[in-house]
């Protein structure tokens, strides 16, 4: 006999929540493993997280599946010989669930990739488990709940990075106004594509950069180098008129896909042109009229 109720009577061992307790799922199921059970409840294989911690053999409920990242219950399975769940029996099951706990840094990594690998995890469907607002199909969303950039192109998760990958400066301007993050991040994924890698790389620059810049409210020199998306190339403004030193590699990098080449060592961008030596180090900068 386990420890919660059960009768001689065989059971699907399925249960789900319903009207407060839970009730027997009844349905003919062709895969009655845990996957299969989740796809016929209408979940992706990595929209769920099974609890199996402390299972004791006496104890009649096995497994308690619920929406990843979440305390929402989905199905509880049992032995074929218990009839009946109540909350009460679920919650004595789950005595030791701790969030955080369930949820390492190295869980949330393998599900995220997971997902992304799979393209199985929808903004629509982390936005509701994490509780952010993910108001655009293509974008970028810090999500404090497992500290990480989730990138989403056309509603689906392509990547995430750890919340920590924006450097010192770039974290204090996004709290200061996080409009100037945000532009800067939409202005770089232009050029970069799903690159997160690299539009975090020229965030951080560009925010290095504007921490540095004098009289950064009425700078005579950021007219010259306003981007067709409304940013400033602070990077640039420092190397053309505060005599920031940058190297041909850098260049190309920070302005990737914006440059004009006119030879191996001649470069335009915007009202600019910059010329490099042969060793790579830029020698003269010419404003255009």
């Amino acid at each position: 006999m386990g420890l919660f109720s059960s009768s001689s009577k065989k059971s699907s061992g399925i249960f789900i929540p319903q009207n407060g307790g839970f009730a027997e799922l009844t349905n003919e199921i062709e895969n009655t493993s845990i996957i299969g059970i989740s796809h016929f409840l209408g979940y992706h294989e990595d929209q769920i997280h099974t609890y199996h911690t402390d299972y004791n053999e006496n104890e009649d409920i096995m497994n308690v599946v619920f929406e990843v990242f979440t305390n929402n219950i989905i199905f509880v399975l049992t032995k074929s010989t218990c009839s009946k769940v109540s909350s009460r029996d679920v919650s004595h099951r789950i005595r030791s669930f701790k969030w955080e706990e369930e949820y390492d840094s190295y869980t949330v990594n393998d599900i995220l990739e997971k997902g992304v690998a799979n393209k199985s995890l929808t903004l629509e469907f982390l936005a509701r488990v994490l509780d952010f607002d993910g108001n655009e199909p293509t974008g970028i969303f810090p999500v404090q709940a497992i500290g990480c950039y989730l990138y989403f192109n056309e509603g689906v998760l392509t990547d995430f990075q750890s919340l920590d990958g924006l450097d010192t400066w770039a974290k204090y301007f996004q709290q200061l106004n996080s409009t100037t993050i945000t532009l800067q991040e939409t202005h770089a994924r232009k050029y970069w594509g799903n690159n997160p890698t690299q539009i975090i790389k020229e965030v951080n620059a560009q925010s290095d950069a504007l921490a540095g810049v004098p009289e950064l409210f009425k700078n005579k020199f950021a007219p010259l180098h306003k981007t067709e998306s409304g940013t400033i190339n602070f990077v640039m403004l420092l190397v053309c008129h505060y005599n920031r030193a940058i190297g041909l590699p850098e260049f190309l990098e920070i302005n990737h896909g914006r440059y004009q080449f006119i030879n191996d060592t001649v470069y335009r961008l915007g009202n600019f042109i910059y010329e490099f030596a042969n060793d790579g180090n830029l020698v003269k900068t010419t404003q255009l009229n």
